[in-house]
């Protein structure tokens, strides 16, 4: 629901910060219920004072953009990680892995224990525990960020969680939320155990090729124990692993600080700060392109800045930053700790703020890995049967069968002479009718007019000859002719069948158009043909039918994926991209 950015906070005497914007994207500011969301996220966050939890500074307005100002943290997520660790063939030692877990599950402890300023327990549930929201220092600290479909007893948070809506991934969610009965910590506390299952494996605990299937899975599935999976990972590690996975909230650890206890056991003596940031440092060597390009940004200077272009560019994913904010002349003026009311961003009473533009650094550009996915077709509907309406034809058929005859009047003794007369009289011979040919078929003349303006410039073609670009008119005898269009550009590539008669003018119908859903494990931003739809799921609708080309990247592991759909008209094709699959 948001883009991410990187901006410099400035104040007087010369004091700048740099901070990670978060801004909702445009298309959802008239939304109610994503904005409801976002100024939550603000709200809850910012009750939030711990080092394993990323800290708010701000929630603000600018104009008509929402904000939430927060603390920058150079370093990468934990599913970027992993990533990175099996590119360099370089796996994380269990007790690094248990120290990342653990201080995430000390974050998480301490959401779940938050109260009000009146001392009542808030019940703060983060709902989207997942790798990408692990996010990884290269000194070594772990924080736990994007708390934005967060759930808290609070009237406001009531107020946005719709009955009987889920929120969250996928495979991450916990048996008792897929039911609709009530979530407390220990469903933060399961997907914590997925997490770690997946890290300690590179396999999912829960299988299916659909969400319906992985939720199911979730219900009724029990996964194989990670040292079974992975013979490498050790019986006490796995034992977590499988308490932390049970179906029944009773069954796990009564809390997050309860499995963080429990994996210190496990391990025996887990790594410290300092040994995460030396594996953060080894995957990403000071000399690294990717992390010379982060700290580029960190530390460029005012002459670049004054001199570089206003840059637009927006990142993509969970505070992936590589990309920067466009700078916001305005009085100077200072963070706020505490967030403005809604009533107060309602009329617009938040002082604006500056927030400088930082360069964008020349780095080599990554490798593209070009991926083809699979993707099945799921109608959406079967369009109604055209009616064919057939003229009713009467017939009418006189049969007059004519002739001269003479009327008598007979006595009886009369009647019986004449029939005798008529008996004897020869009857002569038919006449031999010849044939009379058909008059010849004239063909009519004239001509007809095909009149083409779609709302897209595409080619025209007649087989193999093109006839043109639209809009056009062609001037034909009368007939059928089917003619082929195309636009590559938007996908279009279809036929169409137009019959004139003499003297009409035919007019292009509307085209052919479906749907298209695009899905990504764990995440994926969308371009189809060249735009951009957003974060996954993505739902398009519209698309002409022909070929689309589309590509999904995940940026928090650096991949680009793409895949051609073929759309065909009044039907929905999913296309799925799985950025996890080994």
């Amino acid at each position: 629901m948001a883009e991410v950015w990187l901006a410099r906070a400035v104040g007087v005497a010369g004091f700048e910060k740099l901070v990670v914007l978060k801004t909702i994207l445009p298309q959802l500011v008239e939304n109610p219920t994503f904005v409801s969301m976002f100024v939550n996220e603000g709200r809850l966050a910012a009750m939030l004072n711990h080092p394993n939890c990323v800290q708010i500074f701000e929630l603000g307005q600018e104009g008509a953009t929402l904000f939430l100002a927060m603390e920058y943290l150079e370093g990468f997520s934990l599913s970027r990680l992993l990533k990175r660790a099996k590119d360099r063939q370089l796996p994380p030692s269990e007790s690094v892995l248990a120290r990342i877990i653990m201080d995430a599950a000390s974050g998480l402890d301490y959401a779940h224990r938050l109260k009000d300023r009146e001392g009542r327990a808030l019940g703060l549930v983060h709902r989207d525990v997942s790798p990408d929201n692990l996010l990884i220092s290269f000194s070594g600290q772990t924080k736990v960020v994007d708390f934005g479909i967060a759930k808290a007893v609070t009237p406001q948070v009531m107020a946005a969680t719709v009955a009987g809506t889920i929120k969250g991934k996928h495979g991450f969610i916990a048996p008792e939320y897929l039911l609709g009965q009530p979530i407390d910590g220990r469903a933060d506390v399961f997907a914590l155990g997925v997490v770690l299952y997946r890290a300690l494996t590179r396999m999912k605990p829960f299988g299916g090729t659909t969400d319906a299937a992985i939720s199911m899975s979730v219900l009724n599935d029990a996964p194989r124990p990670p040292s079974v999976v992975a013979p490498h990972v050790s019986a006490a590690l796995s034992g977590v692993v499988m308490m932390a996975l049970e179906k029944k909230p009773i069954d796990r650890f009564e809390s997050a600080r309860a499995m963080r206890q429990a994996l210190e056991v496990a391990v025996g003596r887990p790594a410290d700060t300092d040994d995460v940031a030396d594996y953060m440092n080894m995957l990403w060597p000071p000399d690294d392109a990717e992390r010379l390009a982060l700290q580029s940004l960190a530390t460029a200077n005012e002459a670049e800045e004054s001199s570089g272009p206003a840059l637009k560019s927006v990142v993509s994913g969970t505070y992936n930053l590589g990309s920067m904010a466009t700078p916001a002349h305005a009085p100077a003026a200072g963070l706020h700790a505490t967030p403005p009311t809604a009533e107060e961003m309602t009329r617009h009473l938040v002082r604006p703020r500056v927030f400088e533009e930082v360069p964008k650094p020349v780095a080599a550009p990554t490798p593209v890995a070009e991926t083809s996915a699979s993707f099945d077709a799921v109608p959406v509907f079967d369009p109604p049967p055209r009616r064919s309406v057939w003229p009713i034809v009467a017939v009418v058929i006189l049969l007059s069968l004519g002739g001269g005859g003479v009327w008598m009047k007979l006595r009886p003794q009369q009647a019986v002479a004449a029939a005798a007369v008529v008996t004897a009289v020869e009857v002569p011979a038919p006449k031999v009718v010849e044939p009379v040919a058909a008059p010849p078929v004239v063909a009519p003349t004239g001509t007809g007019v095909l009149k083409l303006a779609p709302p897209v410039v595409v080619k025209v073609f007649d087989g193999k000859d093109e006839l043109g670009s639209t809009p056009l008119e062609l001037t034909r005898p009368p007939g059928t002719y089917t003619l082929h269009l195309v636009n590559k550009a938007v996908g279009l590539d279809q036929s169409v069948t137009l019959t004139v008669g003499v003297g009409d003018v035919v007019e292009l119908p509307e085209l052919a158009k479906g749907v298209l859903v695009v899905k990504a494990e764990p995440w994926a931003y969308v371009k189809v043909d060249g735009k951009s739809y957003g974060q996954t799921p993505v739902t398009v609708r519209g698309l002409y039918e022909g070929v689309h080309v589309v590509t999904a990247n995940n940026l928090n592991l650096h991949e680009t994926k793409r895949a051609e759909a073929k759309i065909k008209g009044g039907e929905t094709k999913t296309l799925s991209f799985d950025f996890e699959a080994e």
